[in-house]
């Protein structure tokens, strides 16, 4: 390693932070900014990292020491009309980086009277050299032209496609000692998603499976078989904990998820960088077990139907809920064309064929589902179980709702959306928390629990069910959701008893 590296972490330390502070990079962050810079390939004595992987947890600064680390190349690479640029999923969130970025320069006057700073084009330019940083939109068609000596690439998990991503990494080669960084928390489980894709290609370089001595990978994370609560954990995952970042926010947040399962992926996933299958854990399936009963108590008020039908090959669903002291009582029922079950055990890896035996899933006649006979399935349940009133989601389902009409019930509408559906999720949540959402059992609606997240809206206080993976069904969960809504309503609006 050379004298670059320590000079590099010399310059970031003559800086203050977007905040006004003086840098004072630790030691595990100085050890980052040696490693990238200061070290070289033996043979030619050029610097050897051209491309760097950075996965660490929310709140450990990673923008900030990006702008930082943009700002030592900018400035001391000694470059002509180079070309420096930051860049994430949308111009705004790559803007982060470069508005830190700006006020560092502007709160250190010998490096602002060196530069001419345009705001409303996101630009810096070097007055001496020409050199350009610039903060870019996510439009990978105007990318392709570039020659970059060094890109920022922030949040990756964030990204949606890897054309922008493609641009820019191919467009380093065009330079002599480029250098690409991307800084991300975890993603999400899955090779569709482009940060996944590289986490994985990080992990096997670092174990040495595959070479490549031009790509740094820099990975804080939790393993997987380690205590996600355990605070000796957290200071490991999260170097800055205890410094810049609060202690106390990561305790009250670990309490959180540990009271709000939905949490704990989040948790687990921005604060500890453990990658996840789920945006938002729902219903754990240990919570749902522990409802479970052989006999199911006898409900102590009328019963209420949810149903969610399928179009043409999926799962239909009927859930029936009814008050039982202070909690309630479920069943549900699913079905299934019979002529395309062996193949949707392919395509959905479960075994639909053992559940029909068991009980769990009924075959409709042909290849498609057959709505008269789910229409009469339905309708004899509920008239078995007294119970007269029929949630039911309208789109693309009218004549079923008329004919359910017809035979008598009273239909009501429940849309597929968060005003409708937010407020049952949450009773049922808290229901099955409390082992109060009692039912028997059945492998085909626990792996619909399993399938299934919490979707928040942009606010974050409201939430509705959602499927966790394309493969993944959830339609008995939501008759569930809809059938506590329309039992909660109607005990709602129940007259008081004088």
């Amino acid at each position: 390693m050379t004298d670059e590296g320590q000079s590099a972490v010399d310059f970031i330390n003559c800086l203050s932070t977007s905040t006004g502070e003086p840098f004072a990079l630790r030691d595990w962050q100085a050890d980052i900014v040696r490693t990238i810079i200061g070290t070289t390939q033996p043979d030619t004595g050029r610097r050897q990292y051209t491309d760097v992987g950075l996965w660490l947890p929310r709140g450990n600064g990673k923008t900030e020491l990006a702008a930082a680390m943009t700002l030592e190349r900018f400035f001391r690479e000694p470059t002509r009309r180079g070309e420096y640029y930051c860049a994430a999923y949308s111009r705004d969130q790559a803007a982060l980086l470069f508005n830190s970025a700006v006020a560092i320069i502007q709160d250190k006057p010998e490096l602002l009277r060196l530069v001419d700073i345009v705001p409303s084009k996101k630009l810096v330019m070097h007055r001496e050299r020409g050199s350009v940083f610039r903060c870019l939109a996510n439009e990978h068609q105007g990318l392709h032209g570039l020659r970059p000596n060094m890109v920022v690439m922030d949040e990756l998990h964030t990204l949606r496609d890897r054309d922008s991503y493609v641009a820019l990494q191919t467009a380093l080669g065009k330079k002599r000692e480029p250098l690409m960084i991307t800084i991300t928390t975890a993603g999400l489980t899955g090779e569709t998603y482009l940060e996944y894709e590289l986490y994985s290609y990080a992990k096997r370089v670092r174990a040495g499976v595959i070479e490549d001595a031009a790509y740094l990978p820099v990975i804080f994370e939790i393993e997987q078989d380690e205590d996600w609560q355990d605070e000796k954990v957290w200071h490991r995952v999260n170097p800055a904990l205890g410094d810049f970042r609060s202690l106390d926010e990561m305790r009250r947040l670990a309490a959180r998820a540990r009271e709000m399962p939905r949490y704990e992926n989040d948790f687990r996933r921005f604060y500890l960088n453990q990658h996840v299958s789920q945006t938002s854990r729902w219903l754990p399936l240990d919570d749902w077990t522990a409802c479970e009963r052989e006999t199911l108590p006898d409900p102590t008020g009328p019963w209420f139907a949810g149903v969610d039908l399928s179009a043409k090959i999926d799962l239909t669903s009927l859930a029936l809920v009814a008050r039982c002291g202070s909690g309630y009582v479920v069943k549900g029922y699913n079905w299934m064309p019979e002529e395309t079950a062996q193949e949707r055990e392919r395509q959905d890896k479960v075994p639909y064929t053992q559940w029909q035996r068991a009980g769990w899933v009924d075959f409709t006649p042909g290849s498609r589902v057959d709505q008269e006979y789910i229409n009469e399935r339905i309708g004899a349940i509920c008239r078995q179980h007294g119970c007269d009133t029929i949630a039911i989601d309208p789109h693309n389902a009218e004549w079923q709702y008329q004919a359910f009409e017809r035979q008598g019930f009273d239909c009501r509408e429940a849309g597929q959306n968060y005003r409708t559906l937010s407020e049952p999720a949450h009773t049922l949540e808290a229901l099955v928390k409390a082992e109060q959402f009692w039912h028997t059992a059945d492998q085909c609606i626990a792996w619909q629990v399993e399938s299934v997240e919490a979707l928040p809206n942009s606010d974050g206080r409201l939430i509705r069910p959602v499927k966790g993976s394309a493969r993944g069904r959830i339609d008995c969960v939501v008759a569930m959701v809809m059938a506590v809504a329309l039992a909660s309503t109607e005990e709602a609006a129940a007259p008081a008893v004088h």
